[in-house]
């Protein structure tokens, strides 16, 4: 009988200690199945509202308006960017400005359309330089402004002119393969 006892007593014992083995080693594992059951949970949560966030850009998508509507035509880049400088040439004779150079900026990449741009650079009074910035906002087809750096002037450089300013402007638009008058 007692070797019966003492097998009783091992088994119970090894199960024991086999079943707090068990509980020690995988208590923890409850802990992060939960919390990854938790941030499971947040990551659908989040799918599911960038899922809806899409449908609403690719619904409002819809109501942009057509690129040929503001779009200027040209043969092709070249003449889509001499086009614009002679736009751009105009609006500022119109408010009093010179330009005094032009140069080659990058237009935005990656829009789906094609786009020509460059920078102006000018010398004036300050109100006539935010008259040129307002014709610009203007235009049709519409002329986009990119980036403005002015820098004020000394009075003495510019006689007549009591707010004389140096200004960059880089601008671009879209344009689409077409003749003009057309």
């Amino acid at each position: 009988m007692k070797p019966l006892i003492v097998a009783a007593t091992s088994f119970v014992l090894v199960a024991g200690v086999t079943f707090l083995l068990f509980a020690v080693t995988t208590y923890p594992m409850g802990d992060q199945f939960r919390v990854n059951s938790d941030r499971l949970r947040a990551a659908q949560q989040a799918l599911h509202e960038v899922r809806l966030r899409l449908s609403e850009i690719e619904s409002s998508a819809e109501s942009l308006p057509n690129i040929d509507r503001v779009a200027t035509l040209a043969e092709n880049q070249q003449q889509a960017e001499i086009d614009l400088q002679e736009d751009v040439l105009h609006m500022a004779n119109e408010v009093d400005l010179r330009p005094n150079a032009f140069g080659q900026d990058s237009s935005p990449q990656g829009m789906g359309a094609r786009s020509a741009g460059f920078f102006v650079e000018t010398e004036g009074a300050f109100e006539n330089v935010v008259a040129f910035l307002s014709e610009l906002e203007r235009a049709n087809p519409p002329i986009a402004v990119e980036k403005i750096w002015v820098r004020r002037l000394s009075p003495r450089l510019i006689e007549g002119v009591e707010t004389p300013v140096f200004a960059r402007i880089s601008v671009w638009r879209y344009w689409v393969e077409g003749e003009q008058g057309t």
